[in-house]
């Protein structure tokens, strides 16, 4: 039988390894308290090296496929952006949230068929053109993450119930679902940061057996599942499937020294570079940038030769941005006097901060 303090030395790390990604996830939203929350600080550190504008949060609406998603004017209870779904005929379906500084999803995501994932938890079906709750594709009570490979929809979410989490894959033009795996949550973790995500047609995502995390792939060809990473969690994987960003805890880095944070793994090489900041990561061609909550930058790295290429600071929550011809453009919000602002930023990445 393990000793209890054999077992301790197990669970310490794992807890600090968790703690650690939540706290780099919920950093994203450090500075909301609630729509009724203290001022915070503008957006005045990236603003003095790049163009901004601030326009409003909610914008106006918009029109994908057969839906209108329309902005309504007061945030949710909590501090979420809140939309109206119309349908055809100008039918109102219903609503759903979205918090752009957290989640790593976007707003929308339009599939191939022409069905809908709106925010991280509702989906527009072509079939019988209504508003769905992913938690219906399995017997979730929540949905931590999804991920879209084609027409297969893979889920990561809490069964209430058992108090499981499972991993699922929904095809979305048979209806059938594939069920991949499942676990038991540690009593210290809570069911939504959890992360999933089909890269070269494979399916990584979070696994803990007992108190140790671990980063499994799924191979859909053979029907199984294998370790793929053990200490790690958080797998975030690039547009065209070479690369794959991982929280883990370990030996100190090479590059930064830290036991435990941000790693760049290239599937086609096994290359290993370790990463500043936390779980906040975009992906552009040639280049991957983390959002820094600690120091309140934007750290922007090569992907070709693993080296970073350039600091910049950013005081304010980043929904989303992307690098085209050496210049980065993106989007950050700003809290204050109980309102949401949207800033727009620009910076050409080659010049230098004075």
């Amino acid at each position: 039988m393990q000793s209890m303090a054999s077992r301790k030395s197990r669970v310490i790390p794992a807890v600090i390894l968790i703690a650690c990604f939540i706290i780099a996830a919920l950093a994203a939203c450090w500075s909301i308290r609630s729509k009724f929350g203290r001022e915070t600080s503008a957006y005045s550190s990236l603003a003095a090296h790049t163009d901004t504008r601030t326009v409003t949060a909610f914008g106006g609406e918009t029109v994908v496929g057969e839906l209108t998603i329309r902005p309504l004017p007061e945030p949710a209870a909590d501090g979420s952006l809140a939309y109206q779904v119309q349908g055809p005929q100008e039918a109102v379906l219903g609503t759903f949230n979205y918090i752009p500084w957290q989640g790593k999803n976007p707003l929308y995501l339009q599939l191939s068929g022409g069905s809908i994932i709106l925010g991280n938890n509702s989906i527009y079906t072509i079939r019988d053109h209504r508003l769905h709750s992913l938690t219906e594709f399995g017997a979730l009570g929540q949905v931590g993450d999804y991920s879209v490979d084609d027409n297969k929809l893979a889920l990561i979410g809490k069964n209430e119930q058992q108090g499981d989490a499972e991993i699922l894959i929904k095809d979305l033009e048979t209806g059938s679902s594939t069920p991949v795996d499942s676990f038991k949550y540690p009593e210290y973790m809570g069911g939504q940061q959890v992360y999933l995500c089909w890269n070269a047609g494979k399916l990584y995502y979070d696994y803990w057996e007992g108190d140790k995390p671990e980063v499994k792939v799924y191979d859909p060809a053979a029907n199984q599942s294998a370790s793929f990473k053990e200490q790690a969690m958080g797998p975030q994987g690039s547009p065209d499937g070479r690369y794959l960003a991982i929280f883990a805890l370990g030996s100190p880095s090479a590059t930064t020294g830290n036991t435990m944070g941000l790693e760049l793994l290239d599937l086609t090489n096994n290359r290993t570079i370790g990463l500043e900041g936390s779980n906040r990561v975009f992906w552009s061609p040639g280049y991957i940038t983390v959002w820094d909550g600690d120091k309140l930058q934007l750290h922007i790295y090569d992907l070709s030769s693993g080296t970073k290429i350039k600091d910049l600071p950013a005081d304010s929550p980043v929904a989303d941005l992307a690098i085209d011809n050496g210049v980065i453009k993106g989007n950050a919000y700003h809290f204050e006097n109980k309102q949401i602002t949207r800033q727009q930023f620009q910076a050409d990445i080659t010049a230098k901060i004075p």
